[in-house]
């Protein structure tokens, strides 16, 4: 009688975790991933991350994620970050992620930066839900979810995924069972490469444009703040007080919807409450980064890669010498992010260098050491009419044998 009743103890909790992990498997199917815009895998990658090994964190909505480069920041000043910015990020979700982040860095976070776009601007239930989904710690992402929801019952349904999107089982696509199989963009560290130029044809030499002209010191106006976005910067500014972290509040150079009002109001408050407000719309640092809205904007709100390689620089630059952060290169416990930097420069660096090259040799010499490139070259007529010695002799060197002997309209193909 005994062992029957231990059988049925064992087949009850068998059934039980099979309930479970169904239950888990299908609420991650449900989900939605938001799109590759909303930084969802560079938020959900972050889960992996070792504990107590991230120094600064950045937060914020789609413009800090176009913004910075927590790889490069590693890679040239040894700062460990993570980037979880999302699309229209609300306040009050940068405030929960950064409480489900301390549970875990507690032990090295030492810098929050925070950009303040968004503090122009209520949340919104769709960019709400696809930030604060991705909080790992349940407590968190229900007291999240409490603040928005009806009653008890609305917050755990917003909490438990296979009850909140249950009804997407028709929208099923193949996002998302690429999704269940994992795509590794880890190496990004939640940063969006973006390599557009927008403003390109505002003039015929672009590199000379500035637009538009950020001296606003002489207007004397203020934007007022939503009240909801004000009571979570409010709650953000406490929690880093409470846990010694320094807290920078930020604005990425922007084309478009930012202006002397919503800087001097985040200045007023920055000033209030003695926290540091670093504009990057503004002089004197504006010039220091080096931006230039032409070159560097991939649109009027966002920075394409080559403004996020100044920026990132710039960050660098200041959170060293201000001491907010530490080197960390050369230390065991980061011996990880030897194999990031490298899947770094395969997929982001070279490839930025492979779309701008003008010499189809340093093309070739970069693409030809990538096993996952197939490069595929259409000349009109003769392929040798422009080829010059010096470029047949970088072929040579590179292994390109039969291409650096091309004669007259041959063809080549290297397999």
């Amino acid at each position: 009688m005994v062992f029957s009743k231990k059988i049925t103890i064992i087949k009850v909790l068998l059934f039980g975790l099979l309930i479970g992990g169904l239950i888990i498997c299908l609420g991650i199917l449900f989900q939605p991933t938001f799109g590759r815009e909303n930084n969802y895998l560079g938020i959900k990658e972050f889960r992996n991350e070792p504990d107590d090994s991230i120094d600064t964190l950045f937060l914020g909505s789609s413009v800090i994620y176009h913004g910075i480069s927590a790889t490069e920041l590693y890679r040239d000043y040894g700062i460990c970050s993570w980037n979880l910015g999302s699309s229209s990020q609300p306040v009050s979700a940068s405030y929960y992620l950064l409480q489900d982040v301390y549970r875990r860095q507690s032990g090295s976070l030492k810098t929050v930066i925070f950009d303040v776009y968004q503090v122009k601007t209520n949340s919104t239930d769709s960019f709400r839900r696809s930030a604060v989904d991705a909080i790992k710690d349940y407590d968190i992402k229900y007291k999240a979810n409490r603040d928005y929801a009806v009653d008890f019952t609305e917050a755990i349904d917003y909490t438990i995924p296979v009850i909140s999107y249950h009804n997407r089982w028709s929208e099923l696509s193949n996002d998302d069972f690429i999704k269940l199989k994992g795509v590794d963009r880890s190496y990004l560290r939640g940063y969006y490469l973006d390599t557009i130029h927008e403003y390109y044809d505002l003039c015929e030499d672009y590199t000379e444009i500035t637009l538009p002209n950020c001296n606003w010191d002489e207007i004397n106006v203020r934007t007022a703040f939503p009240e909801e976005t004000m009571y979570y910067l409010r709650r953000m500014i406490d929690f880093c007080r409470e846990h010694d972290l320094e807290l920078i509040l930020f604005k990425t150079p922007m084309g478009v919807h930012w202006n002397a009002a919503d800087h001097n109001a985040i200045q007023d408050i920055a000033d209030s409450y003695g926290v540091t407000f670093l504009d990057a719309n503004y002089e004197p640092i504006i010039d220091e980064v080096g931006h230039n809205y032409a070159a560097d904007q991939a649109d009027g709100e966002h920075l394409n890669y080559y403004g996020v390689k100044k920026l990132t620089s710039w960050v660098g630059r200041y959170l060293i010498e201000n001491g907010k952060s530490e080197d960390v290169r050369g230390q065991e416990k980061y011996r990880y992010l030897d194999d990031v930097l490298v899947k770094y420069k395969d997929k982001v660096t070279d490839l930025v260098y492979l779309k701008d090259a003008k010499d189809v040799a340093d093309y070739l010499e970069t693409a030809t050491g990538k096993s996952f490139y197939t490069v595929i070259i259409s000349v009109k007529d003769d392929a040798t009419a422009s080829l010059t010695d010096e470029q047949r002799r970088r072929f040579e060197e590179i292994g390109l044998t039969s291409l650096s002997s091309l004669g007259f309209r041959d063809s080549y193909s290297n397999g």
